[in-house]
C-alpha cells in the first residue's frame, strides 16, 4: 500500500483526502494490481458536545475486478 494524504480546514470543518495504490507483494499471472482507492472525509462540530462526520470511499479494482463505492455518515457526542 502506497498512499498520500492531505488535510485542511474549510467550510467550517476539517477535510481529509487520501489516495491509496495497492499492489501485491509478489505478482502472479492473474494478480499484480490490487487497485486504488480515494477517500474524502469531512468532520465538523455541530453543537457544544456533538460532531458530524461524512466519509466517501471509491475503490477501483485492479486485477480483481470488483469496484466499490461506500458512504458513511455519523453523529458523535462527548460526555
Amino acid at each position: 500500500d502506497v498512499y498520500v494524504s492531505a488535510a485542511t480546514k474549510f467550510a467550517g470543518g476539517k477535510w481529509l483526502f487520501v489516495y491509496h495504490d495497492f499492489s501485491a507483494d509478489e505478482a502472479s499471472s492473474t494478480v499484480d494490481d490490487l487497485g486504488s482507492e480515494i477517500n474524502i472525509q469531512y468532520t465538523t462540530k455541530i453543537a457544544e458536545k456533538f460532531s458530524f462526520g461524512a466519509k466517501y470511499a471509491n475503490y477501483s479494482a485492479g486485477d480483481i475486478k470488483v469496484d466499490t463505492d461506500k458512504l458513511w455518515v455519523w453523529i458523535a457526542t462527548k460526555f
